[in-house]
């Protein structure tokens, strides 16, 4: 049911934001223009973070929000499938954070302030990160600026920010550095049911929570999840 929920909503989005007058007739050819190839050792951790989840919607990637058994830490399903959360994962990962240990470590001492957004029984590291509540929860705990989304519009997010909607049983995405074709707003990469897609999620649907890392918060992630992301085998770049 929820499957079908996500794809319906992502049909309802497409349509809003393609169907627009601001998006005009060359929306599709921008978001899916060829982006440049740049060098990842010249990134900061947070421009890592915005690249990979750039380079997400360029591979083929269903929809599936079952649940699935991984390996701990650094764990990861298929890169050919995922949820709106493993935007978020993969995006991170980039900048050597692992949000599935973060996450599990601080649920196992702090259950009952998780349980506060989403109440779960036990902890499981195989799906807890993958809970948009969780997450909000996770970054909140660890301090993370959180922006004040009711006093903004569209053009006032950055890349890097992390995006919360309440659509179907949640929903999450990033902000990118492409910007629409009027250069007007960023992009935001999310996965809602039919992969992940680069789209102006930001003009036609009000997030209800985001947050804005800087180096601080990536260094304190950085050191607690004790993780190296591997771009050589990293299939969204060129080895």
């Amino acid at each position: 049911m929820k499957n079908i929920i996500a794809v319906l909503t992502s049909v309802i989005i497409s349509f809003s934001l393609l169907g627009c007058d601001k998006c005009g007739e060359n929306y599709e050819e921008i978001v899916n223009s060829p982006k440049e190839e740049v060098k990842i050792h010249t990134l900061t951790p947070l421009e890592k973070i915005v690249y990979h989840a750039e380079k997400q919607p360029d591979l083929h990637c269903t929809y599936d929000g079952s649940y699935r058994s991984m390996k701990y830490p650094g764990g990861d399903i298929e890169r050919s499938t995922g949820v709106c959360t493993d935007v978020i994962i993969r995006s991170l990962r980039a900048g050597d954070i692992d949000l599935q240990r973060l996450i599990h470590e601080d649920m196992k001492m702090n259950l009952s302030v998780y349980n506060k957004r989403y109440r779960t029984k036990v902890v499981d590291a195989n799906i807890d990160h993958r809970r948009t509540q969780n997450i909000q929860t996770y970054l909140s705990k660890l301090g993370v600026t959180k922006l004040d989304v009711s006093k903004m519009s569209p053009k006032d997010f950055k890349p890097g920010d992390i995006v919360f909607w309440d659509i179907a049983a949640g929903h999450t995405g990033i902000v990118v550095t492409t910007r629409t074709y009027d250069d007007e707003n960023h992009l935001v990469v999310h996965n809602i049911g039919a992969g992940p897609k680069s789209e102006d999620m930001l003009s036609f649907w009000a997030p209800i929570e985001a947050y804005r890392l800087d180096s601080a918060d990536i260094k304190r992630m950085q050191l607690n999840s004790d993780y190296v992301h591997d771009f050589k085998t990293d299939p969204y770049f060129k080895n």
